[in-house]
């Protein structure tokens, strides 16, 4: 964000832009994609820096150290995760509110019609993003799953816990003997 607001300041509003457009929209791009780049670094390293908190009952700088930890090796998969994550949300938003959109773009501009259409729209959108939102949530919480029982086997863990709560605390009763009156 600081280099964006550094460029947009210093070059556009300074001049820059209108004396050498080039080398300002060069900058700006170049800007920009280096903001790409860090908010995919930082997407690929803190995915599950949540669900350690809540579930590992971390604070927030431990969280993060231990998403960082845990998601080594793994980028590929989190990025493919947060790439049909966003297919999926982009693809549920463009069929809800894809035909309010169309409809507006035909509409008088400023007319009532088109108001209403663009509110309709902002709505059904909203609700959209309400239902396809959770999805990415959920999935970060699966893969928090998926690389702690890869990498330390969490599964056994949790079986091995198990075990040891199976045990009963009180021995049990010796078997009664065989009663003289009955034939053995």
């Amino acid at each position: 964000g600081l280099v964006f607001l550094l460029l947009f300041l210093f070059g556009f509003a300074g001049g820059l832009g209108t004396r050498f457009p080039i080398a300002a929209g060069l900058l700006l791009a170049i800007g920009l994609l280096g903001l790409l780049a860090l908010w995919i670094w930082m997407a690929l390293r803190y995915p599950v820096a949540i669900p350690v908190m809540v579930l590992e009952d971390r604070k927030a700088r431990a969280s993060i150290l231990r998403s960082i930890e845990l998601t080594r090796g793994s980028a590929f998969r989190i990025f493919v995760l947060l790439l049909f994550t966003a297919i999926v949300t982009y693809a549920v938003l463009a069929i809800v509110q894809g035909p309010f959109l169309v409809a507006i773009m035909m509409a008088v501009p400023e007319s009532s019609t088109a108001f209403v259409l663009n509110l309709i729209g902002t709505v059904a959108g909203s609700v959209g993003s309400a239902l396809t939102a959770p999805l990415m949530i959920v999935a970060f919480a699966v893969l928090y799953y998926d690389l702690r029982v890869r990498r330390e086997g969490l599964d056994l863990q949790i079986m091995i816990g198990n075990l040891g709560a199976a045990v009963p605390s009180t021995p049990p009763a010796p078997a009664a003997a065989p009663s003289p009156l009955l034939p053995g």
